[in-house]
C-alpha cells in the first residue's frame, strides 16, 4: 500500500510539472515581441551589421515582427531568410520576455578575387559570393587569367562544389590553394597573392623577399610547400634577393633562377 501511494505521488508531482510547463508555454508564447534584439557574434569582420541584419529581415520577411505574439511569429521563416544572405553563415533565432533575440555569425572569406566580372570572397566552407565593395580585409588576394563561367547575383552565394569544375578550374585551384595557406600561420602570413597564368603555371606572391614562387598547378600542395619550407630554412645564408625565381612544379627538386 505505501508501494502504491508513493507511485501515485510521483505521477502527481509529474502530472503537476508538466502542466505547470504547458501553461507556461503557452502563457510565454502568448507573450507580445516588443523589440528585436540582434548580436554579431563577430562583428570584426565588418561584412554587415545589426541594423543591415534588421532591415534584411524586414525587406524579406512579409510581415510585421513588432506588435506580433510570439506564437505567431515564424522563426524558422527568419533564419532561412537571414541564411540567404551571402553576408551571414549562421543564424540562431530565440526570445526572452518581449524579446525577440537574433544571433548571426558572418562569414569567413579567405581570399579576394579579381576578376573582369567582378571581385569574389571565398569563404573558409567554399562559398562564393561577390566582393562586398569598398571593403578590403586584410586577406590573400588573386588575379590572373580568371574567367567565372557562373553567373553570381549580389544578393546571393553559390558552395563552389556545386559549380562546374571543368569551367571553373581557376577558381577551384584558388580555393584549393587559400584553403591550405590559411590552414598555417606561417604561410598565411607569409603569402600575399594568388597569380593564375594558367591552369599548369599559378604563381604566388611573398610578403618578404624579390622573388616569386611558381608552384604548377593545384595539386600536391603539401610536397610543393614542404619544398618551399626547406628552401626558407637557409634563406638568410642564401639570401633574400638572389633569385628572381622559386620553381616548385617539379618533383623532388627545386629549380631557382638567379637574376
Amino acid at each position: 500500500m505505501k508501494k502504491q501511494h508513493k507511485i501515485l505521488g510521483l505521477f502527481s508531482v509529474l502530472l503537476l510539472a508538466l502542466i505547470l510547463l504547458v501553461t507556461g508555454r503557452v502563457l510565454y508564447n502568448n507573450r507580445v515581441c516588443n523589440d528585436i534584439e540582434i548580436n554579431i557574434l563577430n562583428p570584426r569582420a565588418r561584412l554587415i551589421d545589426s541594423n543591415q541584419v534588421l532591415s534584411y529581415i524586414m525587406q524579406n520577411y512579409g510581415d510585421n515582427i513588432i506588435g506580433k505574439r510570439f506564437k505567431n511569429i515564424d522563426e524558422y521563416k527568419i533564419v532561412k531568410i537571414l541564411e540567404n544572405n551571402p553576408y551571414i553563415d549562421y543564424v540562431q533565432v530565440s526570445h526572452s520576455g518581449n524579446t525577440l533575440e537574433i544571433e548571426v555569425m558572418q562569414p569567413r572569406p579567405i581570399v579576394k578575387i579579381f576578376t573582369d566580372k567582378g571581385d569574389l570572397f571565398i569563404d573558409a566552407k567554399g562559398n562564393v559570393m561577390s566582393a562586398k565593395p569598398g571593403y578590403s580585409p586584410y586577406i590573400l588576394v588573386a588575379n590572373g587569367n580568371i574567367k567565372p563561367q557562373f553567373k553570381l547575383p549580389v544578393s546571393q552565394k553559390i558552395n563552389i562544389h556545386s559549380l562546374d569544375k571543368r569551367k571553373n578550374s581557376a577558381i577551384f585551384s584558388i580555393f584549393a590553394i587559400a584553403r591550405y595557406i590559411n590552414a598555417s600561420r606561417f604561410w598565411k602570413d607569409f603569402i600575399t597573392q594568388i597569380y593564375i597564368k594558367d591552369s599548369k603555371t599559378i604563381i604566388l606572391s611573398p610578403r618578404f623577399g624579390d622573388f616569386i614562387i611558381i608552384l604548377g598547378d593545384a595539386t600536391e600542395l603539401d610536397a610543393k610547400f614542404w619544398k618551399l619550407h626547406t628552401f626558407l630554412k637557409h634563406i638568410d645564408q642564401i639570401g633574400w634577393n638572389k633569385y628572381s625565381a622559386i620553381n616548385l612544379k617539379y618533383n623532388n627538386q627545386i629549380v631557382c633562377v638567379k637574376k
